[in-house]
């Protein structure tokens, strides 16, 4: 019986190391939110792209500026997971 209750404290013990830090688990939260964004963003493109519908926004059609809006917002969502990766992910395996 005592092995069994030392054996339950040490994987407690080994558990608690491997936990993240606050940062780690704050990243991860804004890390999922940010990848919702760009699945969003990329599915409301295809659909104005689909749609093809002829309303007109700056002087194009709506498909053509929420391509040339969105491009680079969907490169700045993935270079800030980039950063954000190699800033407060831990190298635990």
């Amino acid at each position: 019986m005592r092995d069994k209750v030392s054996s339950v404290f040490k994987n407690a013990a080994s558990e608690a190391s491997r936990n993240a830090s606050d940062e780690e688990q704050i990243w991860e939260t804004l890390r999922a939110f940010i990848v919702f964004g760009l699945i969003i963003e990329v599915l409301i493109l295809f659909i104005l792209s689909v749609l093809d519908m002829q309303v007109e926004l700056l002087g194009m059609q709506i498909a053509y500026t929420a391509a040339i809006i969105g491009a680079p917002i969907f490169i700045l969502g993935l270079v800030i997971l980039i950063i954000g990766n190699k800033k407060f992910k831990s190298e635990q395996i």
